[in-house]
């Protein structure tokens, strides 16, 4: 069975047939249409003639969450309490597989089902949609407040996701996020041969951790990607450190000489000695860590109205999530000296890694921060909540995604800023 990262869909959709009409049909649309997400689903997923209780255990195991909707009619289902014990099983044997209940109503779920931290879904906010979105992907809060306030030292983190090989990558990144380091990576559903998009990631780090693996089957007994990383790595002069589980990985003579330490640590101590072996490697890398060459962060070009505050709250939020950048807003930006807001804005918005314009209304303001950098290169996705019509003749040739509601902004920004998505590595 592929490990969860791997697996085809998002999630399973788990659900009572008497809350399919008026419910899940709309909700599933969300998800997929409109969110992005790839959704395992009955009415669609499965073919006719399937017996869906024997599909069941593999449905389960295509997926990387089960989003469990529960109502008065679903704890009387027995499809459903069945589904949640297979989701349970699995999650016995795939830690990182998630489970994730909705309550729609004034139900109380029972037994282990009343354990399992719950979203109440009275009615279908902006709220509660971005309630959804951050179990379905998960969040760290304490680091994404630090993302807001640029309180962040990142450093590249360059490991294996290999099951069998996880736990002692695990032991020294806690020592690293111990040292007040924030551990990027690459999202591990991401096509790993990317050289461009990961060296784009580590451009924004001040410096690079590679925790490398025995494998006896490598000619240099470690993952030749993670020494590709390394290279890439010393390339753009990043300062790194090189921690290996056996003698026999064969770091190459050049990068050992560039590295701040190349430590060997016995995979077979207790974590706190792991842990505690590290340390002193983080320590170093901290004193050597530099301040990014190109900070990446992503502006959002909105309104200024202020009943719309609340909305770009969460928008933001949700974009700080999926790409672990901080996201600037317009009205928030001061001059500095001699240098007026509107210079600060278009400086920020000619070096932001993506630019998301909401141009409702044709609002002047964000159609010029849009043309600021469609003119400056920088990739831009277009929103809108208008009726769809043809945007200002400058930006015809980009496609426009429209909205009706809040709930539909936030699921199309979701789908749009999900190719530009990172993964922050520290445990929560």
């Amino acid at each position: 069975m592929l490990p969860v990262h791997k697996r085809d869909f998002h999630v399973f959709l788990s659900h009572a047939s008497a809350d399919k009409a008026a419910i899940v049909e709309p909700l599933y649309h969300w998800l997929t249409n409109v969110a992005g997400w790839r959704v395992w689903y009955d009415a669609a997923s499965l073919s006719g003639g399937d017996q869906f209780g024997s599909e069941l255990p593999k449905a389960i195991g295509q997926c990387r969450a089960l989003l469990l909707i529960i109502s008065k009619s679903s704890l009387s289902s027995g499809w459903v309490q069945q589904e949640f014990q297979f989701a349970l099983m699995h999650q016995n044997q795939f830690r990182d597989f998630r489970i994730i209940p909705v309550v729609l109503d004034d139900s109380q779920p029972t037994g282990f089902m009343a354990t399992v931290t719950h979203i109440k879904m009275p009615a279908f906010t902006i709220e509660t949609a971005d309630a959804l979105l951050k179990a379905l992907g998960g969040v760290n809060t304490t680091l994404q407040a630090k993302v807001k306030y640029g309180r962040v030292r990142d450093i590249y983190l360059s490991r294996t996701w290999r099951e069998h090989e996880a736990a002692f990558a695990e032991h020294v990144s806690m020592a690293f996020a111990d040292a007040d380091f924030r551990l990027i990576g690459d999202s591990q559903d991401q096509n790993v041969e990317s050289k461009r998009r990961v060296t784009q990631i580590m451009e924004s780090c001040g410096g690079l951790l590679a925790i490398l693996p025995h494998r006896t089957d490598e000619p240099s007994g470690t993952s030749p990607h993670m020494i590709d990383e390394i290279h890439w790595a010393a390339e753009m002069g990043l300062p790194f450190a090189v921690i290996c589980e056996n003698d026999a990985i064969a770091v190459p003579e050049a990068l050992e000489d560039q590295a701040v330490e190349v430590l060997t640590i016995d995979p077979t101590l207790a974590p706190e000695q792991i842990a505690a072996a590290a340390q002193a490697t983080a320590a170093k890398l901290n004193v050597e860590w530099r301040e990014p060459k190109k900070r990446q962060y992503v502006f959002f070009a909105t309104d200024f109205d202020a009943e719309h505050q609340r909305r770009k709250e969460i928008i933001r939020g949700l974009i700080e999530r999926v790409t672990a950048m901080p996201c600037l807003i317009g009205d928030e930006i001061e001059g500095a000296g001699a240098i007026s807001v509107q210079q600060r804005i278009t400086h920020l918005i000619q070096g932001a890694h993506v630019v998301v314009a909401d141009i409702t209304a044709d609002n002047l303001n964000t159609i010029y921060e849009a043309g600021i950098a469609r003119g400056a290169g920088v990739t831009t996705l277009l929103i809108s909540g208008d009726e769809r019509h043809n945007p200002p003749y400058m930006l015809t040739d980009q496609q426009v995604f429209f909205y009706r509601d809040d709930v539909e902004m936030l699921g199309r920004v979701n789908k749009l800023i999900y190719p530009f998505r990172r993964r922050v590595l520290n445990k929560p």
